[in-house]
């Protein structure tokens, strides 16, 4: 057998010291890699949902504001998704359908709970959410400028075993935040036919 020196281990020590010792990495370059992360996400096409960064690449026509949303009450959940998403886009929103260059009418509205799957014992394991409507886009004299077209969006959720109350509020918020899909899908279709 080979015997080791002494002086090795003190080697090794000391190597470990000196590592542990060392100063940290530089925190100069930290700031300068938060800066260039947008830059880098922003050059790849990444967008945020909801920061106008959409697939059709523009804004609402100004010829078309203010928008009245006809079909759809104002304190319907649906309505703030969609005013919202009609000013993301450029457009104004009206509650006075005198005032407004354009009408955007909704009607056709379905919501839908169906079961998906069940145990062996009857309970509902799994739900499936259906929402959707028609919707077309006319001037304040009736002309069509965007004719009628159906968005439908689906969401599947598991049934955990929860209080009831719990349940109910969970599907809310799954609706709330398909409607707001419904209205960003809708939004990308008149930017896209009204170019």
């Amino acid at each position: 057998m080979t015997q080791m020196s002494p002086a090795r281990p003190a080697r090794r020590r000391e190597a470990r010291r000196d590592h542990t010792m060392a100063a940290p990495p530089s925190r100069g370059r930290l700031p300068w890699l938060l800066l260039l992360l947008p830059l880098l996400l922003q050059g790849c096409g990444f967008h945020l949902r909801g920061t106008g960064g959409d697939s059709a690449g523009g804004r609402l026509p100004a010829a078309i504001s203010p928008v009245y949303i006809q079909g759809v009450a104002t304190g319907d959940r649906l309505y703030p998704a969609l005013a919202g998403a009609l000013r993301a886009g450029g457009a104004g929103v009206t509650t006075d359908p005198a005032a407004a260059a354009s009408r955007l009418l909704i009607d056709g509205r379905r919501s839908d709970r169906r079961v998906l799957s069940v145990d062996s014992r009857g309970k509902v394991l799994e739900y499936q959410l259906d929402e959707g409507l028609r919707f077309r886009l006319v001037t304040a004299d009736g002309a069509e400028r965007v004719k009628p077209q159906s968005i439908d969006v689906v969401q599947t959720y598991l049934s955990a075993d929860v209080l009831v109350l719990g349940k109910a509020e969970e599907e809310r918020t799954l609706r709330v935040g398909m409607y707001q899909r419904i209205a960003d899908q809708l939004v990308r279709r008149l930017v896209a036919q009204l170019r």
